[in-house]
């Protein structure tokens, strides 16, 4: 890795070399934020609440209150005004060849509003979409020409994200049939900060220096679903997710505005019940990531040079809960336990990532209707892992994460 020896670095070269470096194993350690945020677009999240992280990871097709933003159908049925609000913290420990770190984030994955209207169900909300918060530490040394050298550290934060802000309304379609759809806006900004500091107590005319690019995210979206009852014991659902054009546009004209593609995104599932009280669900999710990258690459918006590769992805889950079978009791306590898997969009070094989640969780659900509950309190806890192969430079990336999920539901008569 080279540096200048004076003045300033004016330009994202210094984004491209200081990531490059920490991601391909220049000198000194990567830290920070989940390293899957660095590449391409960012990290994906799930816009859904504890309960359905658990069951399946998506939440469609799930029998019972919710209302992720995976599925627009999902509220239809809702008799009672309210909100959900979802919250998570995440916790990992991340390897790259021989170095070694930990970090954690928290993030509110969701916030939705509903409003019944008669029979239609009217929606608000705001979900997250791709991650971009991370941080990287690094520190080396300048060949002075004399024998010598001078260390140095550089740091690259990188803070923000796109979301989706939708409104939406879903709708009954006799007694077993539900119908939804959304449209709204791709949303978020992204900030990244760059320093590099020398140790200048042995050699004079070294002067630490600092730079700040950002960009506004902004474009459309619109997404349909459908839910439907068979019998009395099983319910599926799928949906369609699409996303058009979005402008990374800089936010003081010092980077060049870009645009790309978010992908189609496609997804089902299904719940039933084993037993009076047992209800197994599953889901799954194809998108269409391959189609994402802007003429140039797709790392050129976050100050890359280089061209990450991008793939179509799959993600699937499965859960059990296991809850009182009194439908009329007041107060209940369901058990959950899950497993999800998911493919990553986005080249890291020289493989496609992978991870996957298991884990279990509690809820607390206040009100004599499973579907209209007056209060709910849903927590998940997750176990899981992040893996890449790497290169004979740098090493295999793997990360070890915990996740922990906390939505409250709250609702008027």
């Amino acid at each position: 890795m080279r540096a200048r020896t004076t003045g300033r670095i004016g330009n994202l070269a210094l984004a491209a070399t200081v990531l490059a470096g920490a991601v391909l194993g220049g000198a000194g350690a990567a830290a920070g934020q989940s390293l899957t945020s660095v590449r391409g677009l960012g990290y994906p999240l799930l816009p859904v609440d504890a309960r359905s992280e658990i069951m399946g990871g998506l939440g469609i097709g799930l029998q019972g209150f919710g209302v992720p933003l995976t599925n627009p159908a999902s509220p239809a049925g809702v008799v009672r005004r309210g909100f959900v609000l979802a919250v998570e913290n995440t916790s990992r420990d991340m390897e790259l060849g021989e170095a070694v770190d930990g970090s954690s984030a928290t993030r509110f994955p969701l916030l939705r509003m509903v409003f019944p209207l008669r029979d239609v169900v009217l929606t608000l909300g705001y979900g997250g979409f791709l991650d971009q918060s991370f941080g990287i530490t690094m520190s080396g040394a300048v060949d002075l020409g004399t024998g010598g050298t001078l260390p140095f550290s550089d740091l690259v934060e990188s803070t923000g994200g796109l979301g989706h802000f939708q409104v939406g309304a879903a709708l009954p379609l006799g007694d077993d049939v539900a119908v939804g759809a959304t449209i709204g806006a791709v949303t978020g900004n992204q900030r990244i900060n760059l320093a590099r500091r020398f140790d200048t107590t042995s050699v004079a005319g070294f002067e630490p220096f600092s730079e700040a690019y950002g960009w506004r995210y902004s474009g459309l979206m619109a997404s349909a679903g459908v839910e439907a009852e068979i019998g009395a014991a099983a319910q599926v659902g799928a949906s369609v997710t699409w996303s058009g054009a979005v402008s990374a546009d800089s936010a003081d004209g010092r980077a060049a505005d870009r645009s790309f593609d978010l992908p189609l995104q496609v997804a089902g599932g299904g719940s039933v019940y084993l037993a009076p009280g047992l209800l197994a669900a599953a889901s799954a999710r194809w998108s269409g990531w391959s189609g994402s990258a802007p003429e140039g690459g797709i790392d050129d918006v976050i100050g890359f040079g280089d061209v990450i590769g991008a793939r179509d992805t799959w993600e699937l889950g499965v859960g059990l809960e296991l809850d009182d079978p009194a439908s009329r009791r007041t107060r209940t306590f369901p058990v959950r336990v899950g497993f999800q898997y998911r493919q990553l969009p986005f080249t890291f070094i020289e493989d496609q990532p992978s991870e996957w989640f298991v884990g279990g969780g509690l809820g607390m659900r206040m009100g004599s209707d499973a579907e209209n509950p007056i209060a709910l309190v849903d927590l998940a806890v997750q176990r899981g892992a992040r893996s890449a192969a790497g290169s004979a430079l740098t090493g295999d990336f793997a990360e070890s994460v915990w996740r922990v999920a906390l939505t409250l539901s709250l609702f008027g008569n």
